[in-house]
């Protein structure tokens, strides 16, 4: 065999080999919990976990996603699964509605008040968790408030510092 197809035939097995390492990685590892499955996709910090029914939402340093449990544990995540719902600015805030395709499980994130703490709640009784994420160029932080939200219709509505918001038109 001469060198040329001795090269091609090294590099189509390292692409193969890279290729089968992803498919193993998605499809075939499992982890105990969502934020080791977190970790072994991404680096940093992780500031939050806000668990759903089957899903969890990891609040990272870097990147923030959600993770799917199934019957046999965790699965790395995939950000490819996440549809945006509803994104609305609102007196100077971001907020936005996202759902986890393969569960239709919802999170809601509020992002934007430059630090002062908000009153959220919602006619779904969520739980709203409070973070406070560092980021470069903001000496206290980037402060967000996330939650799991379980059922979300057209009549799903939030309500921030007494003002109620409808997401879903």
């Amino acid at each position: 065999m001469n060198n040329k197809r001795k090269f091609v035939l090294i590099i189509i097995s390292i692409i193969v080999l890279f290729w089968l390492v992803g498919f193993v990685r998605k499809y075939c590892i499992y982890y105990n919990a969502p934020d080791s499955s977190y970790g072994s996709a991404y680096s940093g910090k992780i500031y939050e976990v806000i668990e759903g029914e089957h899903t969890a939402f990891v609040i990272g340093s870097k990147n923030s996603v959600v993770v799917e449990r199934k019957d046999r544990g965790w699965k790395v995540p995939a950000k490819t699964y996440i549809s945006a719902e509803s994104i609305q600015n609102v007196d100077g805030l971001v907020i936005y509605l996202a759902r986890y395709n393969s569960t239709n499980e919802y999170y809601v994130t509020v992002s934007g008040n430059g630090g002062d703490e908000l009153s959220i709640s919602d006619n779904q009784n969520s739980d709203f968790c409070r973070v406070n994420v560092e980021q470069k160029g903001f000496s206290s932080g980037v402060q967000g408030y996330f939650a799991y939200v379980k059922d979300v219709d057209e009549n799903y509505v939030i309500t921030i510092n007494g003002r109620d918001i409808k997401l879903i038109e």
